[in-house]
């Protein structure tokens, strides 16, 4: 009985998900402390970072994560950090914006919207 019941929560759940968009928030992977331009937007991941990300992007996809739009700050850090997870997401259509560097909630949620996807990472 409390595996049917199991079986009907998992059911009605993933029966919900069919019906609502996803926005999935994923910051950058561990960035290094400078950059050679002194430039907060040129910082590149460091060593830990680069090992991180693609275990990252696994995990995600291996949790359900499908989406058909990425948008990506073209910051250094966060277009590495894509460059090497974007192997967990091949059909995803990725899009580098300048205006995501250090943009506010309202800005990144515009973004999304603007897409009109089920699924945006």
């Amino acid at each position: 009985m409390a595996r049917l019941r199991s079986l009907r929560q998992r059911l009605s759940r993933d029966r919900g998900r069919d019906l609502m968009r996803q926005l999935v928030l994923l910051r950058h992977a561990k960035a290094a402390v400078d950059s050679d331009t002194g430039e907060d937007f040129d910082r590149p991941l460091a060593a830990r970072g680069r090992e991180d990300a693609p275990v990252v992007g696994k995990a995600l996809a291996d949790e359900g994560a499908d989406p058909q739009v990425v948008l990506v700050s073209d910051a250094r850090r966060t277009r590495e950090t894509w460059g090497l997870i974007a192997g967990a997401f091949p059909k995803a259509e990725v899009r580098f914006l300048k205006s995501l560097y250090l943009c506010p909630a309202e800005l990144l949620v515009a973004e999304a919207e603007k897409r009109d996807r089920k699924s945006v990472v």
